[in-house]
C-alpha cells in the first residue's frame, strides 16, 4: 500500500523547492476502501492521497478545515493552523473524514541533500546528515499557536510567492529568496532536532526502507516474486518477510499491488492507451486481478478513471 513518490520533483523550477495548495471536499473524494494495519477498513473515510515514501522533507500547512494524515503507525488529526512535517522516509498517507467536510493546505517539498554546504566541520552538514541517515528526526506535528508554528507558517506563506513567480520567470534574485526562505526554515528546525528514539529506529531501518523501494522502482513493472527480490537484496524469505511488516506494517505483495496502481494513476491519467496496455505497463499480466485491485484502492473502476 506504500510507493516511493518522486513526482514532485517535477515541481520544481532551478531551487530544490516547492509550495504547492491543495483544496478539497470531502464528498468528492473516494473512498480509501483498504486503509494500512492496525487501523481498520472504514468506508466512511475518503482518500486525500495514497500512502507513499520518499528522501525529501515534507510540510503540510492546514490553512482551513481539518484532515487525518497516516504517519508510520499513528493516525494524526490537524486542524487549521497546524504543521505536519514528514521526515525523509516516512510512510505517509491523506484522509479525509466526515467530520472534516473539507480541507485547504499547503504542501512544502525541499531536498535536504541541496542545502548541504559541503565545507569543512559545517554544523548544518552533520545535522542534515543525521536526518538523512535517520539518526536525527525533527518534530512531526508542530500546534495551532506556538510560536515556532507560527514562524512556520510565515515561512512558507513568504516562499510561496517565490515558487509561484521562479515557475513563470526565474532570475538570481527569485532565487536567492528561494534559498534564503529555505534555511530559515532549517533554523528553525534545526532547534527542535533531537535523536531518533532506539524504539523507533528499530521498526524504521532506512537502509532496509530504501533498498526495497530503488529495487521495485526499477523493476515494478516487470514480473516480480518474492524469490526475486530476496536473491537481488540477499534476504532469506522469513527473515525478509519479518523485516517488510516490521517496516511497512503491510505485506510484500499489498505493497507491489499498491505501487503499481500509483504509477498507473500518476503517469497514464489522460493517456490514450487502452487500459489493457496501462495494466500491463505498470506490471499486470492479469487485467482482471488489475480491475479489482484498482477498484479496491482507488474506490473507481480503471475505465472510469482513465477514460471518465
Amino acid at each position: 500500500m506504500i510507493h516511493e513518490f518522486v513526482g514532485h520533483r517535477e515541481d520544481y523550477s532551478t531551487v530544490p523547492v516547492s509550495v504547492v495548495d491543495f483544496t478539497y471536499n470531502y464528498a468528492d473524494r473516494p473512498i480509501a476502501a483498504k486503509i494500512r494495519p492496525p487501523f481498520r477498513p472504514d468506508p466512511n473515510i475518503h482518500l486525500l492521497f495514497g500512502t507513499h515514501i520518499h528522501d525529501s522533507l515534507e510540510l503540510l500547512y492546514v490553512r482551513e478545515g481539518a484532515m487525518h494524515i497516516e504517519l508510520n503507525q499513528d493516525c494524526v488529526p490537524l486542524c487549521a493552523g497546524e504543521v505536519l512535517l514528514m521526515n525523509p522516509f516516512d510512510i505517509h498517507g491523506g484522509q479525509i473524514h466526515p467530520a472534516d467536510e473539507h480541507v485547504s493546505y499547503a504542501c512544502l517539498m525541499l531536498e535536504l541533500k541541496s542545502y548541504m554546504l559541503d565545507f569543512r566541520n559545517n554544523h548544518l552538514d552533520r545535522m542534515l546528515s543525521g536526518i538523512l541517515e535517520g539518526s536525527l528526526r525533527f518534530p512531526s506535528k508542530f500546534a495551532a499557536g506556538e510560536p515556532i508554528t507560527d514562524r512556520l507558517a510565515g515561512i512558507i506563506d513568504r516562499l510561496q510567492p517565490d515558487y509561484n513567480q521562479a515557475l513563470i520567470k526565474v532570475n538570481e534574485a527569485v532565487e536567492c529568496r528561494l534559498m534564503s526562505g529555505v534555511y530559515n526554515l532549517l533554523a528553525e528546525l534545526a532547534a527542535a532536532a533531537y535523536e531518533t528514539p532506539p524504539d523507533f529506529a528499530k521498526g524504521h531501518d532506512l537502509m532496509f526502507i530504501r533498498s526495497v523501494n530503488e529495487y521495485i522502482y526499477a523493476n515494478y513493472a516487470n514480473p516480480i516474486t518474492v524469490e526475486d527480490i530476496c536473491a537481488a537484496l540477499g534476504f532469506g524469505e522469513r527473515n525478509f518477510f519479518r523485516l517488510f511488516r516490521q517496516n511497512f506494517g503491510t505485506t510484500f505483495i499489498s505493497y507491489l499491488r499498491e505501487f503499481r496502481i500509483q504509477r498507473a494513476t500518476q503517469y497514464f491519467l489522460g493517456s490514450n492507451l487502452p487500459v489493457t496496455e496501462i495494466a500491463a505497463a505498470v506490471g499486470f499480466t492479469d487485467y482482471c486481478y488489475f480491475s479489482r485491485s484498482f477498484r479496491r484502492i482507488t474506490g473507481v473502476s480503471p475505465s472510469v478513471y482513465f477514460k471518465g
